[in-house]
């Protein structure tokens, strides 16, 4: 696939993004994303899974992968939520949520500050490229070896991505 060039390019000032076009912006994810942190505090959702082929409603009944003793204190995500395996560079991922239900308490909630401003489409392709092409493996912590290369909050939220405008994204 190859993409149209553009007039003119400056210099991002981060490394793994390189030159953008000269009327992008570059901003933190902070900026654009809010982390939610709602404990459900009651049984009666849908548990969320969040795999490499998306989000997916876990069957608690089957007795298959891990399973919670106490669903209650998992979080809430709801409809337009992004929810994030932060803690599995390799095999971990994120998604948008089309459902609403409840996922672990130590994923990553969030969702977009300001729509007009930034489409969520955007910033999950930006967020799936990152798991994909391991953009966010040079920030990550933990031991890899074990297969816990994790992305820590700061390192999320100080993130920069490449931001066009509405129209473009």
């Amino acid at each position: 696939m190859s993409f149209l060039r553009y007039p003119k390019y400056k210099v991002s000032g981060v490394e793994w993004l390189g030159e953008v076009p000269a009327h992008w912006e570059v901003v933190k994810v902070r900026w654009l994303c809010e982390i939610k942190k709602r404990i459900v505090g009651e049984l009666g959702f849908d548990v969320l899974s969040i795999t490499q082929k998306g989000i997916r409603v876990k069957d608690t009944e089957s007795n298959d992968g891990q399973l919670s003793m106490d669903y209650t204190k998992y979080q809430l995500v709801e409809v337009g939520d992004f929810a994030m395996n932060h803690m599995d560079l390799l095999t971990g991922y994120v998604d948008l949520s089309s459902i609403v239900g409840v996922t672990s308490p130590d994923y990553r909630v969030f969702s977009i500050r300001d729509p007009s401003v930034c489409h969520p489409k955007y910033v999950l392709y930006l967020l799936q490229n990152g798991y994909l092409n391991k953009v966010f493996f040079a920030f990550g912590q933990g031991s890899s070896q074990l297969g816990r290369w994790r992305l820590p909050t700061d390192q999320f939220n100080d993130f920069w991505f490449p931001l066009p405008s509405p129209e473009e994204q």
